[in-house]
């Protein structure tokens, strides 16, 4: 009992809990309060529980095994037969007959039925194992109440009869299962699950040991050959019990039916009970497992002096004895007893002796017994005599007898149940507890030494931190003191940063405590929590004595500097006085405008950082009240006083550091996917990049999720904060409207802030037709930039209904969607009205009615915005023509671009329909586009022109008559009308390209603004209509019909030829001749009285006639030309357009670019 688990857990729970209450108060840890304590005793008396609940829990669980193990069907028993009604009543009873073992055991304080020593028979059948057990004067707990000493078994072990005595499990084994001679495969497969059964069973020792019981009628009967056939048998079974369980089992060799040997009864008829109770038998030496002499060889003189010594009792039995033939049995009884001897040994060693293939057997010992003395004894001592003599041996009288057992009692109870224990436990799992065993008194043992030597390191690790700690302290209090004398200067906090940093880095100092750290070894013998009290004292007076005077000087000249900015004032004169006053003091909002104030003064990132730490830990414990300058005050407070309630809680509120960090409402996140497109063709007039935006307060979702929800925070915090202005402002704070008032003054900036970026958001400047196509086609896109801003802002300005989650809607629908968009209406309404004034949400939505209703957004299939996207698109196409150098119903060079420039310049003139801020930016492009358009046709127009007819009159003309005077070479006719024929090049590219921008009703020409045409170029292409006029009559060739009449006539014989047209003067005959040029033949003469005085060749011969001759205009279509010969003729043309006045527009005319 003493050692059982329920006694030694709850002393081991014992003798903890009272080392915890006892001992823990001089560790140290903390664990000197009761409370600690109390909780930690529970804890061990919790896992106690723990451990006794899950180990009792085991057990049962083990019994339950056990219980279905024994008393279980086996489905793999290849001999298992269905159960039928009387195999399921033996199960039952079975089942019970365990379950009242395991209670009996239990109410007694035994041992439970698993912890029982276990014990299995052998043995040929017939050896009498079952008899021997009947009589052997066990006790049989189970008899009673179930009527019989043994139990049979069923499925697995329906072969096999269970004995449960009080103390040990007896299984008594068919015989068949050791023989294996009647159905091999069918013996063998149950006396597998045999041993895997009690392998399950009991994992860690599945027996206790073997009995391997022969009777001595068998073995005295059967032949050598029989004896060694069952020896084999026999250790082939002990052979597969040692390697199905890995153990050295002891087995005890027992040799039933001694009374079978003639005189037994007589020879031991005179012992009493506890005669009877006594071992006959021999006990071997404990051998080694392997080596050393083998015990069977000791059989043979062991059992010698067993002999003897019932040699000792014949002559007292004599003489006890006076019936003649009982004295002669009992006389003979010894030598009959002997004759057992020689096949015993024989036996022995088959069973016993080692083998290579298998481990050693233990044989424990050689017993003899009997249980009941019936039937025939065999007299061998009379056998062999009568064998010698030939006399016939007359039968041995049968016994009759009490049926009483000998030797079998103490030979259970003192010997083979007391070495229970000899027989060890699977090495396999004993090796495993083995080693747990040794990990625990290892880890033990390491816990022991790490411990002490954990509380040695301590010691002087504690004793270093002191040590540390003072030399820190001596190191820098005089620099604190030092720097105490030194002036404030400008309020810059700078000088004294570093020293600050190496106080809150004290060893055991506030950076450390506060990280929750420890800087020294405890075990309970930590001083940190000491060293920490005077480091972070000398770190606290620093604070005060250093930093603190340099913040309120800091602040103190910001005020002044900046008193007349209403807003900034009233946030420095805040931190001014809760600088002054630690009761007032707000960490979060002071060092704010420090880290903001400090930072606009270019103090570094890193300073700022340090600065708040050092600021966190001063505020942490209060400071005395410090002197403020009353008249700075005061004057600040007149300033501030301008500033509306509403108006001082607004700037406090966007200045927190919730409202900072809301995401802003940018260009670039709400122009769709084509970024990179939209920061080709947008820009912001003011010159802020398209990454800059709304305040993320000033969005719808800041509207719902943040204003809202944070006004009646705002106002709060403002009527708190209505001391800074003093004590009389506090009460007057709480009068007036100063909801109505803040919700204005929001709804004011929402309206100017979304208008300032529609009237600021423009689009970039055309310069060219390509830039032209591409930002036309991006804006015209499905996922046009400019499509998305317009839709974006017209979501922000639409107030009357928050957004719902996209979670909402993708889960309930857009029917939920609009469901909570009205439900949110009437209760934002609801509740923003309950002080009265207007809903702002209708006002920011009336503020951009004109936005609304051009984007459309409620109904975007028919928005002017949609319609207007259109137009762009049809603007798009055209500048992509106009690119590549064409335009449907267009002929002539550059009307792709003249194409462009209307439908743009038509365009513009409807922006007069748009919204103003989309009006102009639209207008802009749009005259930036007709412009481009312009250009694009005018260099269209310019290229055209130099590849058409600039490069071919260039060719004609140069150096050639009659545009150069006296030229060698001419231009041909077919050229010339080529080049200045009507319909030909000039005139044709002047009607079908420049006729419309170009007033020719007026000398000079002029360009009517369209196209920049040079005034040379003019010039040019006035010359070339008056040569068209004057040398082509019609038709594209050149052609004239003029009258030559002669005025004076010197001499007769005198004349003159044109291309082969002959005229005669004669003064007699002064008649008119018609001429035509050309003829053909070419070539034109000036002839006197004797022959050609001139003559002139080539096709402009006539020309050349004419520049010989004096000529003198008498009117636009009458010349008089006076010849070399002397005489004067009158020319005279059919129009005024003729080739004498069209001779100096030919004259040294150049091919110029437009």
């Amino acid at each position: 009992m003493l050692l059982s688990r329920w006694f030694l857990w709850p002393l081991g729970g014992l003798i903890l809990s009272a080392l915890t209450w006892f001992a823990l108060p001089f560790i140290g840890f903390g664990l000197e309060s009761v409370l600690i304590r109390a909780i930690i005793i529970g804890v061990i008396w919790l896992i106690i529980g723990i451990i006794l609940l899950v180990g009792s829990l085991r057990r049962r669980g083990k019994e339950k095994k056990l219980a279905a193990n024994i008393a279980g069907a086996d489905p793999k028993d290849p001999t298992a037969e269905a159960i039928d009604a009387q195999s399921q009543q033996l199960q039952d009873r079975l089942k019970a007959a365990i379950a009242d073992m395991n209670k009996m055991q239990a109410a007694k304080g035994g041992l439970t039925l698993y912890e029982l020593p276990w014990y299995t028979i052998i043995g040929p059948p017939g050896a009498g194992k079952t008899t021997a057990l009947l009589n052997s004067g066990l006790r049989f707990p189970l008899a009673e109440r179930h009527g019989a000493q043994a139990l049979q078994g069923v499925g697995g072990t329906r072969n096999c009869d269970w004995w449960f005595t009080e103390r040990a499990v007896i299984l008594d084994t068919a015989g068949r299962y050791t023989t294996q001679d009647s159905d091999s495969a069918v013996d063998q497969a149950g006396w597998r699950h045999f041993l895997n059964m009690l392998k399950q069973t009991r994992e860690r020792q599945p027996l206790n040991g073997v009995l391997v019981v022969f009777g001595v009628r068998e073995l005295l009967e059967s032949s050598r050959d029989q004896r060694v056939a069952h020896g084999r048998a026999v250790r082939a079974r002990l052979v597969e019990l040692q390697e199905a369980f890995g153990l050295a089992l002891p087995v005890y060799f027992v040799l039933t039916k001694l009374d079978m040997i003639a005189g037994f009864t007589e020879f031991y008829d005179d012992l009493d009970n506890d005669g009877r109770e006594q071992v006959l038998g021999l006990t071997f030496p404990l051998a080694a497992a392997d080596g050393g002499e083998l015990p069977q060889t000791q059989f043979a003189p062991m059992f010698d002096r067993v002999i003897e010594r019932q040699r000792t009792r014949v002559l007292d039995r004599l003489q006890d004895e006076r019936d003649l033939a009982r004295r002669t049995l009992i006389f003979g009884f010894p030598p009959q007893l002997a004759s057992l001897g020689q096949p015993v040994d024989e036996l022995l060693k088959e069973i016993f002796n080692d083998s290579r293939f298998a481990k050693r057997l233990s044989l424990r010992g050689v017993y003899f017994t009997s249980a009941t003395q019936t039937g025939s004894p065999i007299d061998r001592l009379m056998g062999v005599i009568s064998q010698k003599f030939g006399v016939a041996q007359p039968p041995p009288p049968p016994q009759v007898g009490k049926g009483r057992g000998f030797f079998l009692r103490r030979l259970f109870d003192d010997l083979i149940f007391n070495e229970a224990g000899l027989v060890g436990t699977d090495p396999k799992v004993e090796r495993r507890m083995k080693l747990i065993r040794m990990a625990s008194f290892g880890a033990v043992a390491f816990v022991l030494v790490a411990a002490t030597a954990l509380w040695v390191f301590s010691y002087f690790d504690n004793a270093s931190l002191i040590s540390r700690a003072n030399a820190a302290i001596d190191r820098l209090e005089p620099q604190i003191r030092a720097a105490e004398r030194v002036p404030l200067g400008e309020g810059d906090p700078r000088p004294v940063l570093p020293l600050l940093d190496e106080l809150r880095r004290l060893p055991a100092g506030y950076e450390i405590t506060k990280a929750g750290k420890s800087e020294s070894m405890g075990l309970g013998l930590s001083v940190q929590d000491e060293v920490s009290l005077h480091t972070n004292a000398l770190y606290r007076r620093a604070l005060v004595n250093l930093l603190l005077p340099r913040l309120l000087l800091r602040t103190q000249r910001q005020l002044a500097l900046r008193i007349g900015d209403p807003d900034y004032a009233f946030a420095a004169l805040k931190t001014y006085l809760e600088l002054g006053d630690a009761a007032r003091f707000e960490l979060k909002f002071v060092d704010r405008w420090l880290d903001d104030d400090y930072a606009a003064s270019g103090l570094s990132e890193g300073d700022r950082t340090a600065l708040s730490g050092h600021l966190k830990a001063l505020s942490e414990e209060p400071w005395a009240t410090v002197t403020l300058d009353r008249n700075l005050i005061n004057e600040a407070r007149d300033r501030v006083r301008t500033l509306s309630l509403a108006e001082r809680a607004m700037n406090a509120f966007e200045q927190t550091q919730a409202v900072k960090d809301l995401p802003p409402w940018r260009v670039i996140d709400n122009v769709g996917p084509q970024l990179e497109q939209a920061r080709n063709v947008m820009l912001r007039r003011s010159g802020i990049d398209l990454n800059e935006g709304i305040p993320g307060l000033y969005t719808k979702s800041g509207y719902y999720e943040t204003f809202l929800p944070g006004m009646t925070g705002m106002l709060k915090q403002g009527i708190d904060d209505a001391w800074v202005l003093g004590p009389e402002n506090e009460a007057l704070a709480k009068t007036g409207r100063p909801r109505e008032d803040l919700i204005k003054l929001y709804t004011n900036k929402y309206i100017n802030l979304w208008q300032d970026l529609l009237n600021d958001v423009a689009l970039k400047p055309i310069v060219d037709v390509r830039q032209a196509a591409q930002t036309l086609g991006i804006l015209a896109d499905q996922t046009s930039p400019l499509r998305s801003f317009y839709q974006g802002v017209s979501l922000q300005t639409r107030l009357t209904a928050p957004p719902l989650p996209k979670a909402a809607v993708a889960t309930f629908g857009p029917e939920a969607e609009k469901l909570a968009k009205a439900a949110q209406d009437r209760f934002t309404q609801a509740s923003i009205l309950a002080g009265g004034g207007r809903d702002p949400a209708l006002v920011v939505v009336q503020a951009f009615t004109q936005l609304h209703l051009f984007t459309g957004q409620e109904n975007a299939t028919g928005s002017p915005l949609l319609s207007f996207m259109l137009r762009l698109d049809m603007l798009a196409k055209r500048a992509a023509s106009a690119l590549g150098g064409s335009a449907a119903g267009g002929t002539g060079a550059g009307t792709a671009g003249l194409s462009l420039a209307g439908l743009a310049d038509q365009l513009s003139i409807e922006t007069v329909k748009l919204p103003r801020f989309v009006g102009e930016a639209i207008k802009a492009l749009t005259e930036g586009v007709k412009l481009t358009g312009q250009r694009a046709a005018w260099e269209e127009l310019q290229a055209a022109w130099k590849s058409d007819v600039m490069t071919f009159c260039q060719t004609v003309t140069t150096g050639r008559y009659p545009v150069v005077r006296g030229a060698g070479s001419e231009i041909p006719l077919g050229d010339f009308g080529k080049l200045f024929g009507p319909g030909q090049l000039i005139d044709n590219f002047f009607q079908s390209n420049l006729k419309n921008y170009v007033d020719t009703s007026k000398t000079p020409w002029k360009a009517t603004g369209v196209f920049q045409i040079s005034p040379q170029a003019l010039a040019m292409l006035e010359k070339a209509g008056a040569i068209k006029e004057g040398f082509f009559s019609g038709g594209s060739t050149p052609g004239v019909a003029f009258s030559l009449a002669p005025l004076q006539v010197e001499m007769k014989g005198t004349g003159l030829e044109i291309d082969g047209q002959v005229m005669q003067l004669d003064p007699a005959a002064m008649t008119a001749v018609q001429m035509q040029w050309p003829r053909g033949a070419g070539g034109a003469k000036i002839l006197g009285d004797k022959g050609p005085l001139q003559e002139f060749t080539g096709a402009w011969a006539f020309l050349k006639l004419f520049e010989a001759a004096t000529l003198m205009p008498r009117s636009p279509d009458r010349y008089e030309a006076s010849l070399p010969n002397g005489a004067r003729l009158e020319v005279k043309w059919p129009s005024v357009k003729n080739p004498l006045s069209a001779r100096a527009a030919l004259l040294n005319f150049q091919c110029l670019p437009l």
